[in-house]
């Protein structure tokens, strides 16, 4: 937007402001999704990675061992028994999602066109089930835990992606 109200206000020519932008553009761009692509390559490596091992750890009950283990010792005092249970079986689906997820898009980058997880239906209606479950305020309480953006979002979207 600044780019363009600059553009406007004709501080030079409109042929010299005109080359100026073809010139520097170019380069803008480029640079632009040369540091998205790193972000991204950066993000699916260090995610893929923690993933995993937290998913280990809860599927091996060392789960306790573990700061996120804690914390939810921690939401016992605050929430019933079977609520802090479906917050763990929330955090391991939505991990497996995850990780599932970053993998097809590994196999993509990489030329492979996996195909389609014929389950993806069933989990994210699991996980929406165990959302409803916990509560927006049990919810609200696991968010530090349980990280869920758009970009999560769209993982679990190519899940179910043809």
């Amino acid at each position: 937007m600044g780019l363009h109200s600059v553009f406007n206000q004709f501080p030079l020519s409109p042929n010299m402001s005109t080359a100026i932008l073809l010139l520097l553009l170019p380069a803008f761009f480029g640079a632009v999704f040369r540091i998205s692509e790193s972000k991204t390559r950066d993000w699916l490596g260090a995610g893929f990675d923690s993933d995993q091992e937290l998913l280990a750890a809860v599927n091996s009950g060392r789960i306790a061992e573990s700061r996120i283990g804690q914390y939810l010792e921690e939401l016992k005092t605050r929430f019933d028994g079977t609520t802090v249970v479906d917050m763990l079986c929330l955090l391991r689906l939505r991990l497996e999602l995850s990780i599932r997820a970053k993998g097809i898009m590994i196999m993509r980058k990489a030329g492979f066109a996996p195909a389609p997880d014929p389950t993806f239906n069933e989990r994210f209606a699991e996980m929406k089930f165990l959302e409803k479950s916990i509560g927006p305020t049990g919810l609200i309480a696991i968010k530090p835990i349980v990280h869920i953006s758009d970009r999560d979002l769209w993982q679990y979207h190519m899940l179910g992606a043809k």
